[in-house]
């Protein structure tokens, strides 16, 4: 299987890393290695057939509607309620070119920004690449197109968080709501990046976390009050994500000394994003439409491990954890995103 060979391939590069010469100023192995495998990811989710993501020929229908469309406000009144930034581009791009033209480019939007993340924040960027393609986040870009590019635009507000840029970090979180209304959910952390990690930080945390699972069903019926549509509660399943979740924030309680209490690296915001993604995980679990939103914070799982990996100052006990979670990663890419019914397997490009 394509993805099986892409996991052992990463895997098995990976030790060059270390070993590539410097060239020039700028470019180190690590970068080439983020790059040559970025360049294959995108390539496969750009150029895959429309039979690979469940949702793939779905969009198509809706890329054909606004190419049959006389104007964009036609297009607009017509066809969209929600998400016009994404729909804009559909029809921008109608004008000039193919489906297949539209795929490649919310491949870019989607996947660029996060390979660009990892090459700049990862102490560990085999570790992320592998934990990327494990995880749901790439796989995802394949199907749920409008919020796989709203992903790719908060790898880019996070990129402002560390920044310090407040204006950027607001206009790209619009964007990003442009292309998928719940990424808004991010917009608050860059304020939350300015709380201290404190002794109280952590026993709030944990109240939260209880009390968000404890009352899962009643915050979910108050939140969905404010949603655009009726959702209805039915068992999204996921309990081993949320357990292993919970183990992730754990070991940044446990490693905060080196993790979290540099604040010269601001490391703290990486531990926040896993924290509330065991806060909402609960809720979002309730309905599988609105399972995926806790997708915005844990997708920063790929840089989080590497972190507390760099933390951990026991070699022994840093191997143990390294293959914990990659023995995880595997497991979740084999049980959870392999089956055939999830639509990416058995994968195909669009010329076969």
């Amino acid at each position: 299987m394509i993805y099986i060979s892409l996991l052992i391939g990463m895997w098995v590069t990976s030790p060059l890393v270390q070993k590539t010469a410097k060239i020039g100023r700028k470019y180190r192995g690590d970068k080439i290695y983020v790059v040559s495998w970025g360049v294959i990811l995108l390539a496969l989710v750009a150029f895959r057939s429309k039979d690979v993501g469940r949702d793939t020929v779905m969009y198509e229908i809706i890329f054909q509607r606004a190419e049959g469309s006389v104007s964009l406000n036609g297009f607009l009144h017509e066809y969209v309620s929600t998400e016009y930034g994404y729909h804009i581009l559909e029809y921008i791009v109608s004008r000039f070119a193919g489906y297949r033209t539209f795929i490649v480019i919310i491949a870019c939007i989607s996947i660029i920004p996060v390979l660009f993340v990892i090459s700049k924040y990862s102490d560990d960027k085999p570790l992320s690449m592998i934990l990327y393609l494990c995880f749901p986040y790439y796989t995802f870009c394949m199907s749920a197109m409008r919020q796989a590019a709203a992903m790719g635009c908060i790898a880019i507000a996070y990129y402002f968080v560390k920044e310090k840029k407040t204006i950027c970090f607001i206009i790209t979180c619009f964007v990003a709501y442009c292309f998928h209304s719940s990424a808004m959910l991010f917009l608050p952390i860059y304020w939350l990046d300015k709380i201290p990690y404190k002794q109280w930080t952590r026993i709030a945390a944990i109240a939260t976390m209880v009390i968000a699972y404890i009352f899962r069903t009643t915050l979910w019926s108050i939140a969905t009050l404010f949603a655009r549509q009726q959702y209805f509660s039915n068992k999204a399943g996921g309990q081993k994500m949320y357990l292993f979740m919970i183990l992730s924030v754990i070991l940044g309680f446990i490693f905060r000394k080196k993790f979290v209490e540099n604040e010269k690296n601001s490391n703290k915001i990486l531990l926040y994003l896993q924290m509330l993604s065991v806060m909402i995980w609960p809720m979002a679990s309730i309905n599988s439409a609105t399972f995926r939103m806790y997708y915005y914070y844990h997708m920063f799982i790929i840089l989080y491990v590497p972190i507390v990996l760099k933390s951990i100052l026991s070699k022994d006990t840093r191997i143990v954890v390294k293959y914990g979670f990659v023995f995880v990663g595997v497991y979740f890419l084999c049980s959870q995103i392999l089956p055939v019914q999830q639509g990416y397997n058995p994968y195909a490009f669009f010329w076969q």
